[in-house]
């Protein structure tokens, strides 16, 4: 006859080991990592517009005003889609 005097370590000792990492450990950690995505409109009441129509408005000071993280959404808001022109290119720099 064998006597085992190892530890079980995959059995019933170890459950409560298991769940003290598990609740206190892993699953703080784990919330933190997900957050929502967030939706942001570019030049927020003001809009967006070439620089020759709206030079007052400055998109480098709203973008330094944001934290952006990856899956946000930018939204641009055109105004009346009528006054869109053919051949118009709107350049951003990431």
């Amino acid at each position: 006859m064998e006597v085992i005097t190892k530890r079980d370590v995959f059995g019933l000792q170890s459950l409560p080991i298991f769940f003290f990492f598990f609740c206190f450990i892993v699953l703080p950690l784990s919330s933190r990592s997900v957050e929502a995505y967030k939706n942001y409109t570019v030049g927020d009441s003001l809009g967006w517009y070439d620089k020759s129509e709206k030079p007052t408005v400055d998109y480098q000071k709203w973008a330094d005003s944001n934290n952006f993280s990856l899956g946000d959404f930018l939204i641009l808001s055109l105004g009346d889609l009528g006054q869109c022109r053919v051949g118009l290119k709107a350049e951003m720099e990431v």
